[in-house]
Order: structure tokens, then C-alpha cells, then sequence
């Protein structure tokens, strides 16, 4: 009688082989898709932290803030949480150049919680008075009214329009571009030159500053002259202390992790209030401190035409340099 061989056909040897060669595969892939898992696990508790201490930092700053104000004048934690949100979606990803401002325009919980709509444009919709904010100033993108009056801060455009160096700077003006879409894309595509070469606009106070209110005058009684009376509200001896503040407790360190090639202050109480040393230790090694600009709001004889072009040629010999 024949008895049947115990060794395999090389048939069964090469399916055994590939059997093993699969399982050797699949070992490899369940090692790869691990090592990936605590990689990325990693990443995120290194996000995880790093966001936790920047809105440990975040809201250091606004307390110390809101303790040199009024308790009317201080504005919400959840709105500066939403400026911030502002700032961080036009954050550049290789920020070149800051334009340091002051502060964003003091904005209630309730108007932060009406949005605005633009074509083409998916960051943050909530409105804030804050020039990063499509909706501020143009009360036609609303969804609904706002207590604000919402007129904008039309001259912090024209410096965005001078940063991205358009020609016709007036286009990003309702006095420009008549046609509300237009001018809102005119708008956006500002904004989105301006985060691609690395122009990066901050404020060095993290509460919204100035409170809407109307215009008070006074009447002199020895010539009868009319004067403009200044802004009641907040105090103005609060503001040094609380741009000082916002700035040591989390400004300065968000302009360090951004290391720019270069700052511009804009605004003389912003320069003054920080100090240049302090804004100087706050830039990496080689990086170019630029005398301080006039605000855009500010009065200057003769318009403030000169330095919307000063401001064009820093960013272009900024963008243009290795």
C-alpha cells in the first residue's frame, strides 16, 4: 500500500509563504499605525498644552486689565476669547512682519453673538468691533442689528489697503465701492494677500479700548467757543497701565512665538506704553524695530496720506528682503 508523503507541494509551500509574508505585512502595519497613534496622541497634549497656557495667558491678561477698569468698562472674557479667535485664524504661517496696534473697539456679549455672512469665507462669523471682523462696518453682511453702530473704523482699512499696496486704496471704501459684495471681496482678498506674504496685525491690549458713546461738548463761558470734550469712558489714566499689563502678562510672548523679520508699532500711546526696549527684547536676534507710525485715526495736519506710503514701502522692502 502506498502511504502519503508528509512533506508539502510546492504549491503549499508558496501559499504557507505568502500566508506569512500577509501576516509579517499586517504585524507591520498594526507596529506603523501605533507608532502613528502615540505620535499623534503626543501632538495633541503638546497642543493641548500649549493652548492651555495661552489661555491661561490669555485670561491672566484680561483679568489684570479688567482690575485697572471701571467694571462697566471691561469687556467680556468671551468676547476677547472671540477677538483672539480673529487674530489666530489671519495669523500668517510664517508671520514676516507686525503691525502692533492698540485694541480692538469695545464690543457687548449680545452684539458678539449676531454674525455676519460673506461669500467665499469660512473663519469666524461672529461679529466683534475688530477690523479683522468682515461684518464691523458693514452693517449689510449683518444677519441682525447690532447695539453698535457699526461704522467701522474705515481708516485701519485704508492702512490694510496700504500694507497690500493696491493702487486704488479707496476701493476697500464705501466711498470707493459703492456695491456691498464687491467691496467685501475687495476685503477679503486683502486680508488673504496680507496672511499669505506674512503681515500680521496685532493689538498690544487684549480688551476692547474705546466705548461707543456719543460726543459730549462744552461751552466756554468766557469766549462762548464750543469745545469737543474727550471720551468719558473708560478713564483715560487706565490705559497706559492696562496696555502695559496686556502687554507683559501675553502680547509680548505671542509676538516671540511668532518670531517676525520685522514690527511696525502703530500708534504713538502703544510705543510709549510698552516701551521700544520691551519691544525690542520681544523680536528674535537681527529682527527691525521700526520707528513708531501715528494711529490711522489720529489727527494729522495735512492727512495722513504719508504714511499710508511709508507703511507700503516697509512692507515691500520687508517681503522683498531673504
Amino acid at each position: 500500500r502506498r502511504t502519503r508523503s508528509s512533506s508539502s507541494s510546492p504549491a503549499q509551500q508558496q501559499q504557507q509563504q505568502q500566508q506569512q509574508q500577509e501576516q509579517q505585512r499586517e504585524e507591520e502595519r498594526k507596529a506603523s499605525r501605533a507608532v502613528a497613534y502615540a505620535t499623534s496622541r503626543e501632538v495633541r497634549e503638546k497642543q493641548k498644552a500649549a493652548l492651555s497656557s495661552n489661555e491661561a495667558g490669555l485670561e491672566g491678561a484680561y483679568r489684570a486689565c479688567a482690575s485697572v477698569l471701571p467694571a462697566e468698562d471691561a469687556e467680556a472674557l468671551e468676547v476677547v476669547r472671540l477677538a483672539k479667535a480673529y487674530y489666530d485664524y489671519w495669523k500668517p504661517d510664517d508671520v514676516r512682519l507686525i503691525l502692533l496696534a492698540e485694541s480692538h473697539v469695545y464690543t457687548t456679549v449680545e452684539d458678539s453673538r449676531v454674525t455676519f455672512e460673506v461669500a467665499d469665507y469660512e473663519g469666524p462669523t461672529n461679529f466683534v468691533a475688530l477690523v479683522y471682523c468682515l461684518g464691523y462696518g458693514e452693517a449689510g453682511a449683518m444677519k441682525g442689528p447690532t447695539s453698535n453702530k457699526n461704522k467701522g473704523t474705515p481708516q485701519f482699512w485704508e492702512m490694510l489697503a496700504a500694507a497690500a499696496r493696491l493702487d486704488d486704496r479707496s476701493s476697500v471704501l464705501k466711498k470707493g465701492t459703492k456695491a456691498l459684495e464687491e467691496r467685501l471681496q475687495t476685503k477679503l482678498r486683502v486680508l488673504r494677500q496680507l496672511k499669505a506674504e506674512g503681515v500680521w496685525l496685532l493689538d498690544a491690549c487684549v480688551v476692547g479700548w474705546y466705548i461707543p458713546q456719543d460726543q459730549a461738548f462744552r461751552q466756554s463761558a468766557v469766549s462762548g467757543d464750543v469745545h469737543r470734550l474727550g471720551k468719558a469712558r473708560p478713564p483715560k489714566s487706565c490705559k497706559k497701565p492696562a496696555l502695559a499689563l496686556s502687554w507683559e502678562l501675553f502680547m509680548k510672548d505671542v509676538v516671540k512665538d511668532a518670531t517676525p523679520k520685522a514690527l511696525v508699532p502703530v500708534g504713538m500711546e502703544v510705543f510709549h506704553a510698552i516701551g521700544r526696549d520691551n519691544l525690542q527684547a520681544a523680536l528674535p536676534e537681527g529682527a527691525t524695530l521700526y520707528e513708531p507710525l501715528p494711529a490711522p485715526n489720529a489727527w494729522i495736519q495735512g492727512g495722513y496720506g504719508p504714511y499710508f506710503d511709508q507703511l507700503a514701502t516697509i512692507c515691500k522692502d520687508v517681503l522683498s528682503s531673504s
